[in-house]
């Protein structure tokens, strides 16, 4: 289907304006700053994190929604849309037969590099679909809004191909070559009717109506929100909405379409925003077994999975700054009876004992800082009184920034400890 691709690319700033469906708000509630669905909807890192939920995530998130697509299947119709990834993607797809709307959604995500919360985020915006019971035919079929419904309809054609649209439009905008198309082939890259220049982050933008009022002025602040307006190029005035903007004359509210995008997203997930300090669980050393008067030691890796450098005590002194301690928790703090060589008995370690690349085995340039996207491993020691009575003691973990109101990082793990 790479002829019709083609050809949505030159075409689709008109043609989403064909498609695109208004729904209303969410009646879930959210603290969202303007920001956040303006100049800066959404981070590129969360916009293309992939590792977000499996394909039972999203089944069971879809089932505690009461959503219609719980129950729903499709034939993952591979003819219909690009092609040449589903043989290289085969262990994502099932190619001529059917499969549930979450395992579709999956592989979407995982072929080209997307989050699947935004598919989800976007599902809802245009069609209602993660909260809709019982959702009619039509709504199925325009699923994600993409190009022209009325022809180019089907569950699986919709998200396949709208996601393949926002990974193609971030790499385009970005100015990379994607599945054999040339940055000149990103469909938003000069002005229109619409907008006053390209949609590509750190571009200024006018938005206008249809009539060619201009209702808001943003600078860009990334591709990954230049992407979702070259989808939805829309900022609207509304009465019913939400702000407004006098710098145009403008005393009315206005409203834009990534607004519904980012209340679904923040309502399930938290926020597009990438935490400064974030840690997820990477791996640990088998569960001990410990002769009682004895010790032994472990291990726990964690990613940094946020946007700042990690510390830890031997580096944070000399920049005066928080240090990243392995701390017992559930509940934190509480004293562990195996911290006989510990710093304290509610910390394991101050200190990171290897830190790695991504791919977790690559040695860090510097073993005392973590840069976003590498793996700690902290190794410390369980020990057991001589009067211990013997049994199973699970032990909880977490990372935690010590000293700092932004202390919980998450990634919650634990070692299951057998006393003999």
């Amino acid at each position: 289907m790479f002829k019709n691709k083609y050809l949505l690319l030159a075409v689709l700033p008109l043609l989403l304006g064909i498609t695109f469906v208004v729904v209303g708000p969410s009646s879930r509630t959210s603290a969202l700053a303007v920001s956040n669905f303006t100049n800066h909807i959404i981070d590129d890192q969360v916009f293309r994190d992939t590792s977000t939920m499996s394909a039972l995530d999203i089944q069971s998130f879809l089932d505690s929604e009461g959503s219609g697509l719980a129950g729903f299947s499709a034939v993952e119709d591979c003819g219909s849309t690009s092609g040449s990834h589903y043989s290289y993607y085969a262990n994502f797809y099932y190619c001529g037969h059917n499969a549930s709307a979450a395992q579709i959604i999956y592989a979407a995500a995982q072929a080209y590099g997307i989050n699947p919360r935004v598919i989800l985020a976007t599902l809802e915006k245009e069609q209602s679909l993660v909260t809709t019971p019982n959702p009619t035919a039509s709504q199925l079929n325009c699923a994600m809004g993409y190009y022209s419904c009325s022809r180019d309809s089907g569950f699986f054609y919709q998200v396949d191909n709208a996601t393949w649209q926002f990974r193609t439009d971030m790499e385009l905008g970005s100015g990379n070559n994607y599945w054999g198309y040339t940055p000149s082939s990103y469909p938003c890259n000069g002005a229109t009717s619409l907008y006053s220049a390209p949609l590509k982050g750190g571009n200024n933008i006018t938005f206008r109506d249809d009539n060619g009022t201009a209702y808001e002025n943003i600078t860009l602040a990334n591709m990954s929100t230049a992407t979702l307006y070259c989808y939805t190029p829309y900022v609207y005035n509304n009465p019913q909405g939400l702000y407004g903007n006098p710098q145009f004359g403008n005393t009315g509210l206005y409203y834009s379409g990534s607004y519904n995008f980012v209340n679904n997203f923040v309502s399930w997930w938290g926020s597009t925003y990438t935490p400064e300090f974030q840690a997820s669980y990477a791996g640990q050393s088998g569960y001990p077994t410990i002769i009682t008067g004895n010790s032994t030691n472990s291990v726990l890796r964690y990613k940094n999975t946020g946007n700042l450098p990690w510390y830890d005590d031997v580096t944070a002194p000399q920049l005066n700054t928080y240090p990243v301690h392995l701390a017992t928790s559930s509940p934190v703090n509480s004293y562990s009876p195996f911290s006989a060589f510990w710093p304290t008995r509610n910390r394991a370690t101050g200190t990171f004992a290897h830190v790695y690349e991504s791919d977790g085995v690559t040695l860090a340039g510097n073993q005392h800082v973590a840069q976003p996207g590498q793996i700690v491993e902290f190794d410390f020691s369980f020990s057991v009184s001589p009067n211990m009575p013997s049994g199973y003691y699970p032990s909880y973990f977490q990372p935690v920034l010590e000293g700092s109101s932004l202390w919980n990082m998450g990634g919650l793990a634990w070692l299951n400890v057998t006393v003999q």
